[in-house]
């Protein structure tokens, strides 16, 4: 399949119709650059996020493929400018998320991470900013981002062989991309691009077990600053 180098694809998967409808309208409201397009699709009824992922990346010839939440929903409406242009300057920038760490410590939690980086509105009973460092220039390079947004400019497979579920398949995607060689980054935020619809449920047991397939997996990167991303991307 050839690439459309003008269109973005935004992928959600969904199980709660009325934070999809919100995500989607906010989608509908972002400016679209001149000569590019926009595909919305989602997925219902999926077992696992990598899963689906890896077929809507095989589906769509988009350059630009957006994963993101069913409750996380875009409020910067240059969102799509502001992405060509982090990404055309840096060829090696092949995954952007809106937060995340250069360092990923080990218990393979990036929010333990060392040099956070990002900011994201959080909506959790009240709205609040989670604030972490900003990027001295327009990126910084880190070792992994959240999941509640993900935007790629290259394809690199999603690992459903050992998430089947729906954690850590982030984290795992983001040491993909730097396995492949492909740097992960986090770009600067004037006021947040994102506004996250936080839930207070915590399904500990199968986040647990697949930290432990990640941990398992991906121990060589973890801990004590190892593939730290100190340079520029």
């Amino acid at each position: 399949m050839s690439v459309d180098d003008r269109k973005f694809l935004f992928f959600t998967c969904v199980n709660n119709e009325q934070l999809y409808a919100l995500c989607v309208r906010h989608l509908q409201a972002l400016t679209v650059p001149e000569g590019y397009k926009v595909q919305i699709a989602a997925a219902r009824g999926a077992k696992s996020m990598a899963g689906a992922y890896n077929r809507a990346m095989a589906a769509s010839d988009a350059r630009y493929k957006v994963y993101l939440h069913q409750d996380t929903f875009i409020i910067n409406r240059t969102f799509l400018t502001d992405v060509v242009k982090l990404f055309e300057p840096h060829p090696k920038v092949g995954l952007l998320g809106v937060a995340g760490c250069q360092s990923l410590p080990a218990s393979g939690v990036w929010w333990e991470g060392k040099n956070r980086m990002g900011k994201v509105l959080e909506y959790r009973s009240t709205f609040h900013v989670l604030r972490f460092a900003d990027p001295p220039g327009p990126l910084a390079r880190v070792q992994a981002v959240d999941g509640l947004i993900m935007i790629t400019r290259y394809d690199v497979p999603w690992r459903e062989d050992l998430f089947t579920g729906f954690h850590f398949y982030d984290t795992s995607q983001s040491l993909e991309f730097v396995k492949a060689g492909f740097r992960v980054a986090v770009p600067a935020q004037r006021d947040p691009w994102c506004l996250h619809w936080c839930g207070n449920e915590f399904p500990a047991e199968e986040y647990y077990r697949y930290r432990d397939v990640f941990l398992n997996h991906y121990r060589e990167f973890l801990g004590a600053g190892k593939g730290e991303a100190q340079d520029s991307p």
